[in-house]
């Protein structure tokens, strides 16, 4: 899994080069200020975000497809992306790039978060969070940190094959 893009976090105040996010998830090493601020806000150490993100997950390609362009799968990722935009784009097109990459990932039949982000086709930038959580996974239930990008991508694939499950 090869982050080719940056990463902004609080709107774009620090960046966080590819390198240094690649290295944190080949060998555990945080070299970086914003990944290090980024655990110390979740709930989780760098290791279990480490891990998480490189969990992966068995889908079927065709039902992730067919989810993530119905109106359950829209909710799902208007939801997922609420904090989530891009630096090179005025528009908000967070829940068609967040569809991408998942569908990308998923051509395989595997998803994971580190594979999720690496597809991602646009620099990501995370705003700072006031209330709400990041990750959504079914009505009134919050799951991680409502201040964390790793904790929350750690959830996605999880939150979108519990999502699969319900529909199929």
């Amino acid at each position: 899994f090869e982050r080719e893009r940056s990463i902004r976090w609080g709107n774009g105040l620090w960046t966080t080069k590819p390198g240094a996010f690649n290295q944190f998830l080949k060998t555990g090493e945080v070299t970086d200020r914003g990944i290090r601020a980024d655990i110390d806000r979740s709930e989780w150490t760098a290791e279990e975000l480490r891990n998480a993100m490189l969990r992966v997950y068995a889908v079927d390609f065709t039902a992730v497809s067919r989810f993530l362009n119905s109106s359950q799968g829209e909710f799902f990722l208007v939801n997922q992306t609420r904090n989530y935009h891009s630096s090179q784009i005025k528009k908000n097109i967070a829940v068609a790039t967040l569809r991408s990459a998942i569908i990308s990932d998923a051509a395989d039949g595997k998803i994971s978060s580190a594979g999720i982000l690496s597809r991602l086709p646009v620099d990501l930038v995370v705003s700072n969070v006031v209330g709400g959580s990041k990750v959504y996974c079914k009505p009134g239930l919050r799951i991680t940190s409502d201040r964390s990008l790793l904790s929350w991508l750690a959830y996605v694939p999880a939150c979108l094959q519990g999502n699969l499950s319900k529909t199929n």
